[in-house]
């Protein structure tokens, strides 16, 4: 189970609208991922609350001599509390400080691209593994999605769940259930042809010919009509006396 944000590309005036390097302006969302890359649930980020937030380093009953110890890269300082609850900091490009209930302050050994062992903690691993579940579900999102640049906000939104998010649930459900691997594009195109192929009734009973009716009867003249009405003052002597 993972949080992590999504971006809903959205270029218009909004004031909550986001700022990310990757995919420059839109509407960041928080999705909440299981295992297959299944979201459960979202939530759109409309700006900070009310509320103060803290950040992990300036937690109240933080143990300080974990927070604040100095590291050098590939360096690991670590303390669990009565609770079962593990702090731990690791310093890679930066300090990486991590909170678990689940994992012990052991290391492993991984292959990078340029094929060199480091040295990574269990807990960072495992959180990587399950951010991926988020941007796996981006990515199918991705292809062929019905968002136009042109829609209101919410309506990017209300596309975004019911086309892009709920239509991938039920890719991964269908894949599960019948054993197969079938592409979102195939699935797609399986739900638009099982809406368009639906059998309809061409039979018609009574069928009568249509034919052109010639008009026999012509309306008053107008400037007549409208003369006998003012100088005589009635409408139904007017209609009388106009010809047709």
């Amino acid at each position: 189970m993972c949080i992590d944000e999504s971006i809903i590309p959205f270029v218009g005036r909004l004031s909550f609208r986001q700022y990310i390097k990757n995919h420059r302006y839109g509407i960041k969302i928080f999705k909440l991922c299981i295992q297959d890359a299944y979201t459960i649930g979202f939530r759109v980020y409309t700006g900070r609350e009310s509320e103060p937030e803290f950040e992990l380093t300036n937690r109240k009953h933080n143990p300080q001599d974990v927070v604040k110890h100095k590291l050098k890269k590939g360096e690991i300082v670590a303390q669990k509390s009565n609770t079962g609850i593990l702090i731990l900091k690791w310093k890679d490009k930066r300090d990486v400080l991590m909170l678990s209930t689940k994992h012990e302050d052991n290391i492993r050994q991984i292959q990078t691209k340029i094929e060199t062992e480091v040295g990574k903690p269990e807990v960072v691993l495992d959180y990587n593994r399950g951010k991926s579940l988020v941007d796996v579900s981006d990515l199918r999102s991705s292809y062929h999605t019905p968002l136009r640049r042109s829609m209101k906000w919410y309506r990017k939104v209300a596309f975004e769940v019911l086309l892009n998010t709920s239509v991938i649930n039920a890719l991964i459900l269908y894949n599960k259930v019948n054993n197969c691997n079938m592409s979102v594009t195939e699935f797609r195109e399986s739900i638009i042809f099982s809406m368009i192929d639906k059998p309809v009734d061409t039979e018609i009973d009574n069928i009568e010919m249509h034919s052109i009716v010639e008009k026999t009867t012509s309306n008053r003249c107008a400037i007549s009509y409208q003369k006998l009405v003012l100088k005589e003052g009635g409408r139904a002597y007017a209609q009388s006396k106009t010809k047709k």
